[in-house]
Order: C-alpha cells, then sequence, then structure tokens
C-alpha cells in the first residue's frame, strides 16, 4: 500500500519539510509572548481595581469624617482624611504609586454650607435644585444640608493596559454625597 504524502509537492524539494525537530521551540515561541501579555494585563487590570477599592475607601472614610463634624468641617481636614486613609500613600512609598491628584470638596450647587437643603434622588444619588430646609422629600425623609466629596488618583501601573480599557484612561475617580444635617 502506498502511503499518502501531506505535501507531495512541497516535501518533495525541500526534505526538510517531512522533520519535526523544533517543533515545541516554534509553539513556545509563539504563545510565550501571548501568555507574557495576558499576565501583564492581569496584574496591571487587579492593580487598577486595588487602587480603585483603597480610593472608594478613602473618599468613604472622609464622608463618614464630615458626618460627624456636621455643617462645621474643613475642607482642610477632609482632603486630609482622604490622603491618609489611601494607603498608596504610605510610607515606604511604592514606586508605582502617588498620592491622591485631586481632592474636590464642594457644597453643591451654592458653594456654602448651611445656606440651601436638597433632597437626594436617584442612583448613583444627584441633589437637584434647593429646596426649603422644612419640606419634606419626595421619598418621605425630610430636606439636609449635603456635601459633595470627590477624588482622583493617576494610576501608575507597570504595562498601562488596563488604563486602556478604561474610558477615564489612568483617571481613577470616586464621589461621595454625605448628608451633614
Amino acid at each position: 500500500m502506498r502511503s499518502v504524502m501531506r505535501f507531495p509537492t512541497f516535501s518533495r524539494y525541500i526534505p526538510i519539510a517531512w522533520d519535526r525537530r523544533g517543533t515545541a521551540v516554534l509553539e513556545f515561541a509563539i504563545t510565550a509572548p501571548a501568555v507574557a501579555l495576558f499576565l501583564a494585563g492581569a496584574a496591571d487590570y487587579g492593580l487598577a481595581e486595588w487602587s480603585r477599592s483603597c480610593l472608594s475607601n478613602a473618599v468613604s472614610q472622609a464622608g463618614y469624617y464630615a458626618f460627624r463634624q456636621g455643617t462645621t468641617v474643613s475642607t482642610t481636614n477632609i482632603t486630609s482624611v482622604v490622603n491618609n486613609a489611601f494607603p498608596l500613600t504610605s510610607s515606604p512609598p511604592d514606586p508605582l504609586s502617588a498620592a491622591v491628584s485631586a481632592v474636590s470638596v464642594s457644597y453643591p450647587p451654592s458653594g456654602t454650607t448651611g445656606t440651601a437643603c436638597y433632597c437626594p434622588s436617584g442612583t448613583p444619588a444627584t441633589l437637584g435644585t434647593a429646596v426649603s430646609c422644612t419640606s419634606t422629600c419626595p421619598d418621605g425623609t425630610a430636606a439636609g444640608y449635603y456635601i459633595q466629596i470627590q477624588a482622583t488618583y493617576t494610576l501608575k501601573g507597570n504595562f498601562r493596559l488596563a488604563s486602556s480599557l478604561s474610558t477615564n484612561g489612568n483617571q481613577i475617580s470616586d464621589t461621595v454625597i454625605m448628608r451633614l444635617k
């Protein structure tokens, strides 16, 4: 019985076509960069998610601080709470990270606390227009004084792969709206 050749015309002229030595090296050369890129992306994405979680915790701590202080809260102290609660700024400094790049504290939209009351609605919460401080909100709660705290962190990843998937590039931000009174 005659054997069927896989590459009859090609293998007749080039005998190396029948040689199987080096196949594993070739497969490794093709798959190793793809696996390395996948692992680098996974590590970068993990760092981005961990940074987002840390920033969310820091902003939550600042919101709790503002809640405890009430309408006499200082924006300087809130900024300090965010920076101190963000673990990426701890000692020794992490070469991949930096401090929170921006902390914005506002009393929307009037700019000063104690001048207007709001009824938050929706998810995520929006304050809408100012209402009388003696009025009742549509959900049955009383109108109150609110503060908005927003922090932004610039991610400094190894490969910047996770930042290419984000709509904000390498910027991670979180916002909290806290009732003061």
